[in-house]
Parts: C-alpha cells; sequence; structure tokens
C-alpha cells in the first residue's frame, strides 16, 4: 500500500477536514433518514443543513451501517479480478466470523427490478443521482482529510441500481457478473480520484509552501461544472475496465445522464485526448482554471506510474447500507393469514394506546389479510430475513414475520421510539 499512516502523518498541516461541498455529507444525511425526514432537512437552509449533519464514519461504525474491508487495488482490465469479490464476500481461506457469504446475498436480495420505479419511491435517492452523478453511489474520502478513515466508500444499493439499469440482460443470465461489472465500475471511478490526489500531492512536494491540493479540491466539490474535469475523467478511466460493447454501451447511458462534467466522459476515451486531460487537470492542480489553452506540458507524467508501483496502489474499501433500507426488489407478500398474539392484542386495546392508532392497528390487519402487496411505501424489509415494519400511523409501527408462505406472526406493536429502539437491540 503506498499511503499508509506515516505518510498522512508527514503531510501536517496540509490535510484538512472535508469542505462542506463534498457529497459525503449529503450522503450521511440519506444513510441516516427516512425520506420524510430528509424531505423535511432539506427545506432547512443550506448553512443550517452543513452544521447539522456532517460526514462521521465512526457514527456509522455504531450504527452497524458501514463495513470496512481491507485495501483493494484494481482488478485488470483483461477483466480478471484480484482475490476479493462484490459486497463484503468472503476472503479466500474465509469462514471468519462476521464475514458475508456470498450465496446468502443472492438468497437474501433479489437482484432485478426497475430502477426507474425505485427511483419515484425514493426521491432523495433520484434527487442524489441528479445532483452528483456517480457519486450518489459511491465517493472518495482523500487521504489528506483529517478523519482517522480514509478511502472509497460503495453504497450497498449502488451496484444493484447500475446491474439494471446497464446490464439487464446479463443479470437475467448470471447476476454475479453483472453485480461484480457494477462494482468494479464504481471502484475504478472512485480509484481514479486517488490517483488524482496521489499525483497533485506529488506535484505539491515539489513546493512545500504552496499547498496545492487543498484550494483545488474545494474546487472540485463546489458543484461548479467547469471544475469538475476530474469527474469526467474518472468515468472514461472506469468505462476502461468494463469489458464487452454492451456493456459498455449500458454504462454509456447511465454517464449520458449524469450531471455537466460527468457526462464529458467522450471526450477523453482515446489515448491522445485522455492524456491531454490528465495535463488540463495538472494545470487545475496549480490554481487555473480549466481552459484547453491552459496545459501543463507533460502533466499527464504525474498520473504514470510503473506496474510495480501501480500495484501496490490499494485503498481503504468501505461498504455502507442505509438506515431505511432501499427495498426496490421486495418481493411479493402474501398475507394469507396473520396471528396477532394476545400481547399485541392487549397493547393494541390498552386504555394508554391512542385511539387513532388503536383504530388503524386493526384496519391495517383486516386490510393485509388475504391481500397481496407487491411494494408498499409503508411496508418496508428489515435486516432479517422474512422481517417486515409496516406504518400503523404516523407515530405507530408493527413489525411481522412471515413464518411460513402466507403465514404472519405480529412480532411488535408500539410507537416510534419505543420501536427504533427495539430495532436496535434486536439487530433489525
Amino acid at each position: 500500500m503506498i499511503v499508509d499512516e506515516e505518510i498522512r502523518h508527514s503531510l501536517g498541516d496540509r490535510r484538512f477536514e472535508l469542505p462542506g461541498g463534498h457529497p459525503a455529507h449529503r450522503r450521511m444525511r440519506e444513510l441516516l433518514m427516512s425520506e420524510v425526514e430528509i424531505a423535511e432537512f432539506e427545506s432547512f437552509h443550506q448553512e443550517n443543513n452543513q452544521v447539522q449533519i456532517r460526514w462521521n464514519h465512526n457514527r456509522l461504525e455504531e450504527l452497524g451501517l458501514v463495513t470496512s474491508r481491507p485495501p483493494r487495488g484494481l482488478i485488470s482490465k483483461s477483466g480478471s479480478r484480484p482475490l476479493w469479490y462484490l459486497i463484503g464476500l468472503e476472503e479466500q481461506g474465509g469462514g471468519e466470523e462476521g464475514e458475508i457469504n456470498h450465496s446468502e446475498r443472492l438468497e437474501q436480495y433479489q437482484f432485478r427490478f426497475d430502477v426507474d420505479r425505485l427511483l419515484a419511491n425514493r426521491a432523495p435517492l433520484a434527487a442524489a443521482l441528479a445532483t452528483d452523478g456517480t457519486e450518489a453511489l459511491a465517493w472518495y474520502i482523500p487521504f489528506h482529510d483529517t478523519s482517522s478513515e480514509w478511502g472509497i466508500y460503495i453504497r450497498d444499493i449502488g451496484p444493484r441500481i447500475i446491474a439494471n439499469r446497464c446490464f439487464p440482460d446479463l443479470l437475467r443470465t448470471n447476476p454475479g457478473e453483472a453485480l461484480e461489472l457494477a462494482f468494479d465500475f464504481l471502484f475504478a471511478h472512485e480509484f481514479f480520484h486517488h490517483i488524482s490526489e496521489i499525483a497533485c500531492t506529488m506535484l505539491e512536494n515539489s513546493n512545500l509552501s504552496n499547498p496545492l491540493y487543498r484550494p483545488y479540491f474545494d474546487r472540485l466539490v463546489s458543484g461548479d461544472a467547469d471544475e469538475a474535469l476530474e469527474e469526467a475523467l474518472a468515468n472514461s478511466f472506469a468505462l476502461d475496465f468494463i469489458h464487452g460493447k454492451q456493456n459498455k454501451d449500458g454504462l454509456r447511458g447511465l454517464m449520458d445522464d449524469c450531471p455537466p462534467g460527468y457526462r464529458d466522459y467522450g471526450e477523453y476515451q482515446s489515448k491522445l485526448h485522455f492524456e491531454r486531460g490528465l495535463d488540463w487537470l495538472a494545470s487545475m492542480f496549480t490554481g487555473k482554471p480549466f481552459s484547453r489553452s491552459n496545459r501543463y506540458t507533460f502533466g499527464h507524467g504525474l498520473f504514470s506510474h510503473p506496474n510495480s508501483v501501480f500495484n501496490r496502489m490499494k485503498v481503504p474499501l468501505h461498504e455502507t447500507t442505509d438506515r431505511s433500507p432501499c427495498t426496490p426488489a421486495l418481493p411479493i407478500c402474501i398475507f394469507n393469514n396473520i396471528i396477532v398474539p394476545e400481547d399485541i392484542k392487549n397493547k393494541a386495546n390498552h386504555k394508554r394506546t391512542p385511539p387513532n392508532a388503536r383504530k388503524q392497528f386493526w384496519k391495517c390487519i383486516d386490510k393485509l389479510r388475504g391481500s397481496q402487496i407487491e411494494r408498499n411505501r409503508r411496508l418496508e424489509k428489515l435486516n432479517r430475513k422474512d422481517w417486515f415494519k409496516f406504518d400503523v400511523t404516523g407515530g405507530w409501527r408493527m413489525v411481522l414475520e412471515q413464518i411460513s408462505p402466507g403465514k404472519w406472526v405480529v412480532r411488535y406493536l408500539d410507537e416510534w421510539d419505543k420501536y427504533m429502539r427495539y430495532r436496535a437491540k434486536n439487530s433489525l
């Protein structure tokens, strides 16, 4: 691994906290909140918005919403992969506690779904894709950051969205391969940001009295399309690691719908144009605005490394999960029968239970019995097989378990705060 803690420490006062415009802050809000909470939060003034919710890896770790993996390197352009697999799969010779088996993942999720339907039901995610492009699904925390954790973060829904949108035919015939390709694309895009940070740091080291990366990074995450050359190059770089014309065409369709900057990847597809793009990017490191006349001669050399060095360039990998799981592939739930245990009946009919919650609970039970639900905004799959949460009212929740096909039992009923404690205690 090229960048270790000793190198990070040597940066001294050139390290900095993530600027307010970094997409990780926006992802933090989305990972922690429900759609309703995000919609309400976004209505606040933007300045207060950034103060209240900032990127915090440790907080996500406390909540079990992030899993850190060993540092990873790139796949080869021939398509051969190193000894790691998609979304937290077992390391070779695995079986250690906490590792996740791939077959369990495939069983847990139905991977095929309508992306447009998902985004229609999850407006914050749709807005994130429109604003941040691929950074809605994966993002890079630079090693210049002052926090202890840096590296590439990939959202669990990210590969599934890309596989469904870009590789639908492959997903039908070989879902594992489709998801791997999607993961490879996201990882390679974010890995280019790591390569870029190293290049700028090398240039910066030639004159330590003139810090370069901090002011450049501020411009990169400012949201100004004129400062987004690196995103276009990252998309072009990542596309080069995907094999097959049909797969590449699928990704081009995705990138064409990305925000300005990201969608300009096509200008840098040839080797010559990509090198010119690197020259322009190197000139931006020095503080110059993007211009085809501002070309840092041989700047592309900053990005070139011998294979012996490139093979050692590894980045910490972190996988994130939304607190309110994205459930685009929610299976059809058939409610042939719902058992309501005596303790749940007593809770529902108790005099301290608000009359509206009492009324709506029994109304929901009657409505669900005998019904089939493919997707409902009030029904949410939990992090335990065959367990679901249902919104009884705005403030009351019940938890249902499918104990056999079509047969359900109500496991819990209470107000929101107590439900959240119950969910945390039972790792739901």
